[in-house]
């Protein structure tokens, strides 16, 4: 399944990419109708996938059959405030029942401060926390324009921190400095082995996502920004790089 934001709608392609199978979804208010449907995760068990409708400031959680193409609307759910901008989505299944993080993009608490936050729900789709702050012994790193998330196979939370370059110019980096980070459910820093901290790296320039591939162990970036996609072991080290276009000289 990919999310097409532009005509509002989900296409279903078959396994290897080559075909339409079925569209979903028009644009709309609705349940099934979407305003820029924009990120997807599949539920680590069920035949379910979770879809970020950005334009309608929500959540919405589809279901299919093993023999059939329909989606069908399981749930509906939002935050407890009118600015959500859902541009983010994990979700894992633990000891402590299904976590389904949202990266909260735009969510700021007062003008002053620009921190963004990562909330998460549990599997009815009630919320249950939020966090604008990686809590790293101190040093904390907050959370700006957050986007891409995934988890890695402990449940941590790995969030792509876009938009922390904008913030990191008084400590006189330059503005394309951005991170991607690794916490637990509750906002707390769990370290790389290679790093010593929560930040995985801090070459990226405009880290838009960041997955975990099962069957690689690999975390991979996506830097749009640099023009490369990077991959990393869960320890953090760099395990290779792939550029998806002329990278630009970064000086």
């Amino acid at each position: 399944v990919l999310d097409d934001a532009g005509n509002s709608r989900l296409l279903v392609f078959d396994r290897v990419l080559g075909q339409v199978l079925a569209q979903v979804g028009t644009a709309g208010t609705e349940p099934g109708e979407f305003d820029l449907p924009f990120r997807l995760a599949h539920h680590p068990s069920k035949r379910r996938v979770f879809v970020t409708d950005l334009g309608n400031a929500r959540i919405q959680e589809l279901g299919y059959g093993s023999d059939s193409l329909a989606l069908t609307v399981k749930r509906v759910f939002s935050t407890d405030s009118d600015m959500f901008h859902p541009n983010g989505i994990a979700v894992h299944d633990g000891q402590r029942g299904l976590d389904i993080f949202v990266a909260d993009e735009f969510y700021h608490e007062d003008p002053t401060d620009t921190r963004s936050r990562i909330v998460r729900f549990d599997g009815t789709g009630t919320q249950q926390a939020s966090f604008r702050t990686v809590r790293d012994d101190g040093d904390d790193i907050g959370l700006y324009w957050p986007q891409g998330l995934d988890t890695d196979p402990d449940g941590n939370l790995l969030v792509a921190n876009t938009g922390y370059g904008q913030q990191a110019l008084e400590a006189g980096r330059p503005a394309y400095y951005a991170t991607v980070l690794r916490c637990d459910r509750d906002g707390r820093a769990v370290p790389f082995a290679s790093t010593g901290s929560a930040v995985l790296d801090d070459e990226f320039a405009i880290p838009r996502g960041v997955s975990y591939l099962p069957a690689e162990e690999r975390i991979v970036v996506p830097d749009i920004g640099g023009g490369y996609l990077y991959a990393y072991s869960l320890e953090g080290d760099r395990r290779g790089e792939v550029p998806s276009v002329i990278a630009p000289d970064i000086e």
